[in-house]
């Protein structure tokens, strides 16, 4: 309907008619009330029209003259009024009265008794709807009169209770009042006056059980707003107080864990506020509980520890499960204590992080451990290579005196004499071999071999080597033959080192073969040249690969057991090609053959890590090693050189040993404990300061760890130097 289509409507008179006609009229759309006349202003369609912001007179002439009305409806029932309207009215207007007013009025009836009709099915469908509500809840709901004596009872009460509705309706519900446990006016709201809201208390069920509950109850008033009763509630809490119980016996338990734990303990909040401490974290450090609580960690701890716990809390925000740090902690008496921290993410009961779990786990016994256990590997070193050169001494006159018999230089000797001998020689050759392999696995893994580093080409290393063992492939009826590729790009070797690899490769090959031959290649593999050796002997079985390139392992086979030997050859070799950058393996079809490979690389970049908190020498390092060969990457700090190692791993490490964290020998010694890490060599420069003096003391000297040492301040051409040789050379 439009503008135009809208009704405007003036009712004269608001008794009890013109309040209904209100009441229609402004339900029917496009119905519009102008104004509503009447002269008593008490009159309930006055008070109506009032309240709905309709416009009310007593003079309805003058609304006649103000007000734009289509249609009047006289609802008076006074003639005179009746005549006046229709004098007064302009043309088109009607006036509704009389006869038809009453017909109007008789449907406006039948419209409220509609109403009243629908409002009481809705009333009695809501009824419906509170009562399933009421029986479908899931806690004990009832109501009781002023007496209190119960109106309603609903299942859940009855099941928790054990009456039922038809037990208790009409009867004063203090039957279940447990009266030993509570007063009787604590427990409903008509006795109190006044809502009762989570009261505990205890009631007795109908078997005589007494349970805790949590009792509410709200007032129920009449229509005068008098006191006409009450709705109460009640909710069984024996499985939450039995829950609560368990809860609390086991927030014990962990709590007694957490104190009683061998390691240090803190909790902290997201802004490093320390939340809780357990016994073992307060001995550790020395302060007490009342020191820790409430504190934040940068007042507690030095700058280093408070750095590391906001750094491993930023990793666990960005996702991290736990950080693990190497910190050394300082007691308030000034002792300083090597730890492991462990940093864990500390979530709510919703999942959210709140804060951090910090462990400190003391190492002292395992740092002395390690310094043991570097002592004896120094000791073990230094014996090995003692017996090995003690051996080699009568070994070298044992060689030369079969020597000179053999060749004649001390008289004739017979066939059989000569047989003898050249058994004898044999095994003293193979004895120097062993002495040799023992001494050279000892030296890569203490890091002291030397490495004669220069640039050359592979080639004339393969064929030499395919030239001196020709004569044992012949005597086995064997072929030997090199095959190199043309063109091979100039590699920077050891040549002793890298021929000795090979040579292992043919020994073994020569071991092994009994049928066909042995080829060593060369030729360019991707920016690598590779080195091949390849027979035609019985192969490796799958589980047995594993064990190649082990120290002190040999393939199970007659032949192994047959020859002997130390089981270190092809360990040396996998050291050598390390040391070179390189990459060593095999491959083998099983009763097919295998083939021994190992790469060296073209040309290569030094990436050189410098350490020191000192931006002059890191500067001075950078200037240095400005040359296109060599990558610089810095860290002023111990635990970030750890993180920089781990992820860059760098040909070389220089490294001041006196740093601001933990000291340099700690950082030694954790990439030595980190097999991956363990080969990389560190190069020492630092002053001989006190702080240097005092390391020293407490840890094994430098020279005796294997790392060269520089005191600064250092010249450019001895820094550019020894970093030369040890980029090339492994550490040497």
């Amino acid at each position: 309907m439009t503008e135009q289509d809208t009704i405007n409507i003036l009712i004269v008179g608001a008794g009890k008619g013109g309040n209904a006609l209100i009441d229609v009229f402004r339900k029917i759309p496009g119905i519009n009330i102008t104004a509503v006349v009447d002269k008593n202003r008490q009159a309930p369609g006055v008070k109506k029209a009032q309240h709905l912001g309709i416009s009310v007179s007593e003079d309805y002439v003058q609304m006649l003259d103000d007000a734009d009305v289509d249609e009047i409806f006289n609802v008076t029932g006074s003639s005179k009024v009746q005549e006046d309207l229709e004098k007064k009215v302009s043309e088109g207007v009607e006036v509704i009265s009389g006869h038809t007013a009453k017909l109007v009025w008789e449907l406006i009836k039948d419209y409220m008794k509609a109403e009243e009709r629908a409002e009481e099915a809705k009333l009695k469908a809501a009824k419906e709807y509170a009562e399933r509500i009421f029986q479908a809840a899931p806690i004990s709901i009832f109501t009781v009169d002023k007496e209190r004596k119960v109106t309603s009872w609903n299942k859940k009460a009855q099941e928790v209770s054990g009456y039922s509705a038809d037990e208790m309706l009409g009867r004063k519900c203090n039957i279940f009042a447990d009266e030993n446990g509570m007063k009787r006016d604590d427990l409903y709201g008509v006795d109190k006056g006044e809502p009762i809201v989570n009261k505990e208390c205890t009631i007795l069920k109908k078997d005589g059980e007494s349970i805790p509950v949590v009792k509410n109850a709200d007032l129920l008033k009449d229509e005068k707003g008098d006191l006409d009763g009450s709705i109460e509630s009640f909710v069984d809490m024996t499985s939450q107080k039995r829950f609560r119980a368990m809860i609390r016996s086991a927030y014990t338990e962990l709590d007694q864990i957490f104190q009683s734990s061998g390691d240090g303990m803190l909790v902290f909040d997201r802004e490093l506020r320390i939340i809780r401490a357990n016994n073992t974290l307060i001995k550790l450090i020395g302060k007490t509980r009342r020191e820790l609580i409430a504190a934040y960690c940068n007042r507690v701890f030095d700058e280093f520890i408070s750095g590391v716990l906001e750094g491993s809390m930023r990793k666990i925000t960005e996702g991290a499960e736990s950080v693990d740090n190497d910190v050394t902690l300082t007691n308030k008496s000034g002792i300083t204590i090597p730890c492991i921290l462990t940093v864990a993410p500390f979530r709510d009961r919703e999942g959210v992080l709140v804060g951090g779990i910090a462990s400190f786990r003391d190492i002292t016994e395992r740092k002395s451990a390690e310094k043991a256990l570097l002592e004896n590997i120094r000791l073990k070193s230094n014996f090995t290579s003692m017996v090995s050169h003690e051996l080699r001494t009568p070994l070298t006159a044992i060689k030369e005196g079969i020597g000179i018999v053999l060749d004649g230089s001390a008289g004739d000797i017979n066939d059989e004499q000569e047989d003898f001998l050249e058994t004898a020689k044999r095994n003293v050759d193979r004895l120097g071999r062993l002495i040799n392999d023992v001494l050279d696995f000892t030296k890569l893994q203490s890091g002291k071999m030397a490495m004669n580093i220069s640039e050359g080409s592979i080639e004339p290393v393969v064929k030499d080597v395919v030239k001196m063992q020709k004569p044992v492939a012949d005597e086995k009826g064997l072929y030997l033959k090199a095959k190199v590729s043309p063109g091979l790009p100039s590699l920077q070797f050891d040549q002793d080192r890298i021929t000795q690899v090979i040579m292992n490769f043919v020994n073994n090959a020569l071991k092994f073969t009994e049928e066909g031959g042995i080829t060593v290649a060369a030729y360019k593999k991707g920016t690598d040249v590779c080195v091949s050796v390849e027979d035609t002997g019985p192969g490796i079985k799958e589980e047995d690969m594993s064990k190649v390139f082990r120290e002190f392992s040999q393939v199970e086979d007659a032949k192994t057991r047959k020859s002997g030997g130390t089981g270190l050859g092809l360990a040396i070799s996998r050291e050598i090609i390390e040391r070179h950058g390189g990459d060593i393996w095999v491959e083998s079809i099983y009763g097919k053959g295998s083939q021994f490979k190992f790469t060296l690389p073209v040309a290569r970049t030094y990436k050189v890590l410098v350490v020191d908190d000192e931006d002059t020498f890191l500067n001075f390092c950078k200037n240095v090693l400005k040359d296109e060969r060599y990558e610089v990457v810095t860290a002023g700090s111990g635990m970030k050189a750890i993180e920089l190692v781990r992820k860059e791993h760098p040909d070389l490490i220089i490294m001041d040993l006196v740093l601001p964290d933990i000291n340099g020998y700690e950082v030694v010694g954790r990439l030595r404990s980190e097999k991956e890490l363990s080969h990389i060599p560190v190069l020492a420069v630092s002053g001989y300061t006190d702080k240097l003096k005092e390391l020293d003391k407490i840890e094994l000297p430098a020279e005796e760890l294997a790392i060269p040492r520089l005191t600064k301040p250092v010249e450019p051409e001895t820094l550019l130097n020894t970093v030369k040789r040890m980029v090339v050379s492994g550490g040497e």
